[in-house]
């Protein structure tokens, strides 16, 4: 892997892998860090672990500079952009960075999302599918991927990008994401989720890059699943290992970082030290509170909230702040006493019933002013049968199914104009009454139309509705938010 060279100008690359307690988990680490060395020679390659196995990318580092190396790439050996690549690295480097003023550093890429690693995902999943015993149409399967987990909001959505971008190229009926740890849902309430949903097979994409104690953790439960929930069909593909799309990327990673850096030139470091950026880096704002508070300020500056009754304003600002437009004020519709109503229900304790998972995840529950239940019945296997009873579309039936909990309730509908459409059905026809109504329904067919059909309804509860084909479950969440404490 590393090549001697006695060129203190030269270029070392550097891939830092996460690391694990697992011995066939490192020896797949480097023999991938051997492949991309073959790939990249004369440039030579050495490896590293942020944690867990040795050498430390410092200790690392150390050796390189010890044998006279002046001028190191460092490539982290992950699949996105988390709280690793952003934020755990560049603080080794920088730390280092500060002791080693004649040494400079530069900073490659994560691997990331594109074609070549869908290819190598897709490819596990090909192989996985060729060996399956029963015959599943894809519209009839689900894909579950389940990557490690974050605490960065980005990372995670990445790993949603990657499920939805795969279902979409491979035609499966559904896609979600489940998590090894920090993040939810984890894996077994991942495989129990899809299993209760309308689809006969279940495919399992672990999205790692080697084995380790997770891949082992991944194997057991679908192994489970597989006993509690005979009738479906649990397809465990394999993880992206060695793949020559996972080589390629590292290789086109390092070109990259190579290039970006310029290292090799002999004027001052290109890496700053302390709060400096890495070589390679965009200039951009990074503070989150910083950010939270222009934005709102932009809304404030651009928003005419002339119109808005005081008690609304914060839920206005949040709902703008989520679609990104200010001119969005201009299509909401809301009745006179929709926020104190609301609020009411909320301070009461009143649950939050919801139409989809992603509303459920955009809530902030910090914000609720009393613990309030967030209820989602899409996934619960009444609702499909339910569904083939009223003749309508799985999200109309799990309306059906919030019964006697509408009472009292705050309905928040993100997504589904069916959904709203048989809350209107449901009501008219005696069903409890809810404190409050958010129909932000989204679509081309029927969205329009259900907000419309809502306004017109005169059901006597406090609504807020979005005009238009416009809506989604981040602004059925915003609104909620905005109606939380601060």
């Amino acid at each position: 892997m590393q090549k001697d060279c006695d060129c203190a100008q030269q270029t070392h690359v550097v891939i830092c892998g996460h690391g694990t307690r697992s011995a066939r988990g490192v020896e797949e680490f480097t023999s991938v860090v051997e492949v991309v060395a073959r790939n990249l020679t004369p440039v030579p390659v050495a490896y590293a672990f942020l944690d867990h196995s040795r050498p430390s990318l410092a200790e690392r580092l150390d050796q390189l500079y010890a044998g006279g190396t002046r001028s190191i790439l460092v490539a982290p050996g992950m699949l996105l952009t988390a709280g690793h690549v952003k934020n755990d690295i560049p603080a080794e480097m920088r730390a280092w960075q500060a002791q080693h003023h004649d040494a400079k550093l530069g900073y490659a890429r994560a691997l990331g999302i594109c074609a070549a690693m869908l290819d190598a995902a897709g490819d596990r999943i090909e192989q996985a599918l060729t060996a399956a015993d029963a015959d599943v149409s894809r519209e009839e399967t689900l894909l579950l991927l389940i990557v490690s987990g974050s605490s960065d909001p980005d990372g995670n959505g990445d790993a949603a990008k990657v499920a939805r971008l795969l279902c979409e190229r491979m035609g499966f009926g559904w896609s979600e994401v489940a998590y090894g740890h920090t993040t939810t849902p984890r894996i077994k309430a991942g495989l129990e989720h899809a299993a209760r949903g309308d689809f006969r097979r279940v495919v399992v994409m672990p999205y790692l890059l080697f084995s380790g104690v997770l891949e082992q953790a991944i194997e057991k439960k679908v192994d489970e699943a597989k006993q509690r929930h005979p009738s479906v069909d649990f397809v465990l593909a394999g993880y992206l290992g060695d793949h020559p799309g996972v080589t390629a990327t590292f290789a086109e990673r390092i070109h990259e970082g190579l290039a970006n850096a310029d290292l090799n030139d002999p004027s001052p470091a290109t890496v700053q030290t302390g709060a400096g950026p890495l070589a390679g880096t965009l200039d951009y704002l990074k503070d989150p509170a910083e950010i939270y508070r222009r934005s709102f300020a932009i809304i404030r500056a651009e928003a005419d909230l002339g119109g808005v009754p005081d008690d609304l304003q914060d839920v206005v600002v949040r709902v703008i702040h989520a679609a990104a437009t200010p001119r969005i004020t201009a299509d909401l519709e809301w009745s006179a006493d929709f926020a104190g109503a609301a609020r009411a229900a909320l301070q009461a304790g009143a649950p939050i019933l919801v139409d989809t998972r992603m509303t459920v995840e955009g809530i902030i529950r910090r914000r609720l002013p009393a613990a309030n239940e967030v209820v989602c019945t899409l996934y619960d296997a009444a609702a499909v049968e339910r569904a083939k009873v009223i003749g309508n579309t799985r999200s109309a039936a799990a309306v059906d199914l919030w019964g006697e909990r509408l009472g009292g309730a705050v309905v928040a509908i993100g997504n589904a104009p069916t959904a709203l459409f048989r809350l209107i059905e449901r009501l008219r026809d005696g069903a409890p009454r809810p404190a409050a109504i958010l129909g932000f329904p989204i679509g081309l067919v029927g969205a329009a139309e259900s907000k419309e059909a809502l306004i017109a309804a005169n059901l006597g509860i406090p609504y807020l509705t979005l005009r238009g084909r416009r809506g989604g479950s981040s602004l059925a969440a915003a609104a909620i938010n905005g109606l939380g404490r601060e």
